[in-house]
């Protein structure tokens, strides 16, 4: 028999896989026998919802419900053998409004749903793709669900393209219904543009590749009258084209600096002009090698990762990895190491080049003489996953842009770290760095960056905690996080905790209405917030049992961050129910892993996941259910084969809003928090004015002596012990500069007899007052004779000699009223 210890943590483990009771989520299982996947969800501006995937055929939809199948034409033959669909349901979702989908097997999915409104305004026009033979489709449909039901496609748009290309299906679309896309395979990945009615089209502004008469020519848009379409060719239209570009000093986004103009100079290794190496390294071969200038070069591979347009201006942002090759000073012999490199790039509406942004430091200034003395590389690996645009900050204040990256390695320069951000001191991220001793791993990184200038506001990993066991308790910290949503978790930045691969779904990244960040991904160990669906079981300190609650198999979460990624609005893991065989903890728990979380939508105070029930290739389905909860009349508790799983996941309403409106003139700042808001009192407000300084109160006042731009950040902190962060961006024109002070020269003073000259440096627009006293004494100093307007030259007074005794005499100077 076990012991009673045991017995109680069995139960205690069973008891923490169970949703919340009476909770207000719906989660749901849906089209079981069907082999049904849900693959994308969005909210629509009337409240209802759509949910896309594919399915055997839709026998499991009421017949009630009315169908529209939306004919292929324009596609290519059949390639598929489902029945691709999206499903309307109302804002409740208790009811399953209409069913829209294509003949079965005319595709072989539908993946990504987009529409071309500025959120919070009505649906726009209505695209999707979806896989087909030898790549991807783009398609716009006639109509929206909102002022009508679609029935055809207006037109479609087959993209070549395989390596991921062809699953991930990165495009984006504007206001205007220009869509930017990815295509191409790992030797030949490219960025397109299509125009409103699915053409391939030019840009105007664009410096890359444009086909003329059926070939590339490189230069700007304009150049090319007869072009057929632009093209961005990677990984030549990402680099220099010439000297001046090439060995350019430009800043890095975070304070410091780098080499060139375009994010692949840094694998450039010959002069464009004299063909001379950027750097030689006489042992890397039998004659030597050129390298970059800190020491990489391109071995030839390259991916898209993300792709985000600004609907407000149309701006295209996207990110991509490219292969290389280091030269690594710290092995011998072998030095030669593959590496990823990765950049965020960022273009205007006509494709004007705005930024760019590795995510990590390149090179630095040590000397202060402007120019590089100090290079790092990066092994072995980072990459760029997903990107979106967050809305809540106004283009007036350059916009932002969310980006989600990962690394692999905990023993070299990663992505920057969460409380080193030259544009906000102090800030700190909910997991400010990469830690441990297991350095295999891959995790994931957030970082928000200005949309104009590519200037990083927030950063902070994403990783579970290593798996371990009683006995093997690795390097865990002892201090938890301090806010009460985080429900007693260990905090990643009280030590260096062993940490564990950890993934987000590639083009899964959503910004909501409010600037919370959210996304799906899968790994062990996630912390999960006191108001999640479903926790896991925690672990806190290396003496206290009861919390050591076993291992942790792989597991797919769904997570909100808050604005800044200091903190954890919601995380909830959806999974199988953990069991442990006869509730011994020490053993590897079973059933679970074995739901694949695909897309995620920001909506009030929560949000919408979907997904499927299946093993990690998807291939088949097994292990225990997940819980549910509120099931609607078209879902079920339990799954049957590969099936839908659907959630819609509330928020607690216990963390306040961080809200603040600037105004400044002639260097005077002012700042109202009166706009913040909290369930319970605010009872502190916490103010940085981005020169360094700091304030505090509801309401503050700051001087800045300097014009220049400046990010203003408000922290408040509630009764419960609630904080939320956010920023403005105020720019500071005209100052009124303090009085300048010129330091005073004074001569030796030459006494002739009872007299004696005192001579000093004038300085015009000041005013000169002598004084004198017998002591040092602060109280004890007079005016001597009458102040004097300085004329700009030297200065001279001559002043009774002491009788006896000592005299002190000083110059005070004041600025002429």
């Amino acid at each position: 028999m076990k012991s009673p210890l045991f017995i109680l943590l069995g139960a205690l483990c069973a008891l923490a896989f169970q949703p919340l009771i009476a909770s207000p989520h719906v989660v749901t299982y849906a089209g079981g026998g069907q082999n049904t996947r849900f693959h994308d969800v969005k909210e629509l501006s009337d409240g209802t919802i759509l949910l896309m995937g594919i399915s055997n055929n839709l026998d499991w939809v009421d017949v009630s419900v009315p169908r529209t199948e939306i004919p292929a034409s324009g596609l290519p033959a059949a390639s598929g053998s489902f029945t691709s669909f999206i499903l309307r349901l109302s804002g409740d979702t208790e009811e399953v409004l209409e069913v829209v989908h294509l003949p079965h097997g005319a595709v072989t999915n539908l993946r990504w749903m987009r529409s071309t409104e500025i959120p919070g305004d009505p649906t726009g026009m209505f695209y999707v793709s979806g896989q087909i033979a030898g790549g991807y489709f783009v398609g716009r449909l006639d109509n929206n669900f909102v002022n009508g039901t679609p029935t055809a496609f207006d037109w479609t748009f087959p993209v070549s393209a395989a390596n991921g290309h062809d699953t991930q299906q990165l495009w984006d679309v504007g206001n205007d219904g220009r869509v930017v896309y990815a295509y191409g395979g790992e030797w030949s990945a490219q960025i397109g543009f299509l125009s409103p009615n699915g053409q391939r089209t030019t840009l105007p502004a664009l410096r890359a590749s444009h086909s003329v008469n059926g070939n590339w020519e490189r230069g700007v848009g304009d150049e090319f009258p007869d072009a057929a379409y632009s093209a961005i060719r990677l990984p030549t239209d990402n680099q220099s084209w010439d000297d001046e570009e090439l060995f350019a000093i430009t800043p890095d986004g975070n304070g410091g600096i780098r080499q060139g103009t375009w994010p692949i100079d840094i694998m450039i290794t010959r002069s464009f002009e004299t063909n001379e190496p950027v750097r030689w390294v006489p042992e890397s071969g039998s004659n030597g090698r050129a390298y970059g200038y800190n020491l990489y070069r391109a071995e030839g591979r390259h991916w898209i990762g993300a792709i985000s347009v600004d609907r407000r201006n149309n701006h295209f942002y996207y990110g991509f990895n490219i292969k290389s090759i280091f030269w690594d000073l710290s092995v011998t012999p072998n030095r030669e190491q593959p590496d990823f490199e990765p950049a965020v790039i960022a273009y205007d509406d006509e494709g004007r080049m705005k930024w760019w942004n590795r995510l990590y430091r390149e090179a630095a200034d040590t000397t202060g003489d402007g120019e590089i003395d100090t290079t790092w590389v990066s092994p072995p690996d980072q990459y760029i996953d997903g990107m979106d645009i967050d809305y809540s900050v106004p283009l007036s204040e350059g916009g932002n842009v969310v980006v989600v990256g990962r690394c692999h390695g905990n023993n070299v320069s990663n992505f920057w770290n969460g409380n080193d951000i030259a544009a906000r001191p102090g800030a700190s991220g909910f997991q400010n760095r990469f830690t441990g001793t297991e350095g295999n791993i891959h995790i994931s990184y957030l970082a928000r960056l200005t949309g104009d200038d590519g200037t990083l506001l927030a950063a902070s990993y994403l990783a579970g905690f290593f798996r371990m066991i009683i006995g093997n308790r690795g390097n865990w910290p002892t201090e938890a996080y301090p806010e009460p949503i985080h429900d007693g978790w260990p905090n990643h930045n009280a030590g260096w905790p062993d940490l564990t691969t950890t993934r987000v779904v590639e083009n899964s990244l959503r910004v909501g209405p409010d600037g919370r960040v959210f996304m799906v991904g899968w790994g062990p160990r996630m912390v999960t917030t006191s108001n999640a669906f479903q926790k896991l079981p925690r672990r806190l300190g290396h003496n206290n049992p009861i919390l050591n609650e076993g291992t942790s198999p792989w597991n797919r979460w769904v997570r909100a961050y808050e604005p800044m990624l200091d903190a954890l609005a919601y995380s909830s893991t959806l999974t199988g129910v953990w069991t442990y065989p006869d509730g011994d903890i020490n053993a590897n728990p079973q059933g679970a892993d074995n739901v694949q979380l695909r897309g995620v939508w920001p909506v009030s105070n929560g949000l919408l996941v979907a997904g499927q029930h299946s093993n990690g290739a998807g291939t088949s389905a097994g292990g225990n259910d997940m819980p549910t909860a509120n099931i609607p009349p078209w879902g079920h508790e339990s799954y049957n084969g590969i099936t839908g799983v659907f959630g819609l996941m509330p928020f607690s309403e216990d963390r306040p809003r961080a809200a603040f409106a600037p105004q400044v003139a002639q260097g005077q700042l002012s700042v109202d928090a009166g706009a913040s808001e909290s369930p319970t009192g605010i009872v502190s407000y916490a103010w940085t004015f981005g020169d360094g300084t700091t304030g505090s109160g509801a309401n503050a006042t700051h001087t800045y002596t300097a014009p220049g731009t400046y990010l203003v950040g408000l922290t408040v902190t509630n009764e419960d012990g609630y904080s939320a962060s956010t920023h403005r961006r105020v720019e500071v024109v005209d100052v009124v500069a303090p009085p300048v002070v010129p330091p005073v020269r004074v001569a030796a003073p030459a006494v002739s007899g009872e007299a004696m000259r005192l001579a000093f440096a004038s300085e015009t627009g000041m005013r000169y007052q002598v004084q004198q006293s017998a002591s040092l004494d602060a109280e004890g100093w007079e005016n001597w004779g009458a102040a004097m307007d300085g004329t700009g030259a030297e200065m001279e007074v001559d002043v009774d000699a002491p009788a006896s005794g000592a005299r002190f005499y000083r110059v005070v100077i004041d600025p002429v009223p």
